[in-house]
């Protein structure tokens, strides 16, 4: 997280939200990052819902560039929130020029054909990957962060091409000119809860019965329910990318609730049926956003 927020264009925050019946161990806290010690705010979730919520909603506003926006109610006898944020802006380093972009054709992955503005970059010289069937291309922004545009074969799902590309492999070798076509796009997730999610994959002690004592200085610490939400934003333009993501973690007493070797020099890469896309740091090759477009003409 520390090496992340060193990126000019990327800013990375959390906040804790504590219950004014309990507090958070001094243990914990000298354990943390400086940086975040002074990111524990008490609220009264039982005396002031309200203020609570709204001092929560203008945390996430603020923090995401008011991008996104949180409208969990919470319930009176919530301990704690555990709050984290992403927000990312940043210029490509090749821009696409405006006035070449023009609706083009997008098969949907039912054979529906649409039109949408679709951006063209030509002859640019970009890390390119081949991985049976799926392309991959990275587009570079100003700073340290790119984005891979991962391209399966027409009727492949962009999840499929997601769970078999290899972001560990390197680029092809050579320099390898690339012209591409891509739809102007963005994504947006409503505020979705991952609690069943966190727990499918291996992580039940943290949602179910959790012992939260060495966090919080509680009678009921030992036995809480935590529930996760997570929304996020990507919007993508001739300019560049505008990202956001919020994840909100609050925990309340628990209760009944294969490359080839022929490669050519020049390639079309046109991004006219479903793909996928990661925004990635470059030195640590952090993923940091993950998603896939499935129609361009909608959010």
């Amino acid at each position: 997280m520390w090496v992340l927020n060193q990126s000019p264009s990327l800013s990375v925050a959390q906040k804790v939200f504590v219950d004014s019946s309990t507090a958070i161990r001094s243990e914990y806290l000298e354990a943390l990052d400086p940086g975040l010690t002074g990111n524990v705010e008490p609220v009264s979730f039982k005396a002031d819902n309200n203020d609570a919520q709204k001092r929560i909603a203008d945390w996430t506003t603020k923090q995401s560039g008011g991008l996104l926006e949180t409208k969990i109610p919470l319930r009176e006898d919530t301990l704690c929130v555990l709050l984290s944020a992403l927000l990312y802006q940043g210029a490509w380093f090749h821009e696409f020029e405006p006035t070449d972009t023009k609706d083009k054709t997008f098969t949907c992955i039912d054979g529906t054909e649409i039109q949408v503005p679709t951006m063209w970059l030509d002859y640019r010289e970009l890390h390119y990957y081949r991985q049976g069937d799926v392309q991959a291309v990275a587009l570079p922004y100003e700073d340290d962060m790119e984005m891979l545009l991962i391209l399966p074969k027409k009727g492949s799902s962009p999840a499929d091409a997601l769970s078999s590309f290899d972001f560990s492999a390197p680029p092809e070798d050579g320099d390898i000119r690339v012209t591409l076509e891509l739809p102007r796009f963005e994504t947006r997730t409503p505020e979705l809860e991952l609690t069943d999610s966190l727990r499918a994959l291996g992580a039940a002690a943290l949602v179910n019965g959790a012992d939260l004592s060495r966090l919080l200085d509680s009678p009921e610490a030992p036995m809480m329910s935590v529930r996760t939400f997570q929304q996020a934003l990507v919007r993508v333009n001739e300019a560049g990318t505008v990202a956001a993501a919020v994840t909100e973690m609050y925990a309340t007493p628990e209760s009944t609730e294969t490359p080839s070797d022929d490669l050519p020099k020049e390639i079309e890469l046109h991004f006219n049926h479903p793909f996928a896309f990661a925004l990635r740091h470059k030195p640590s090759r952090a993923l940091v956003f993950l998603g896939a477009v499935e129609r361009p003409d909608e959010s």
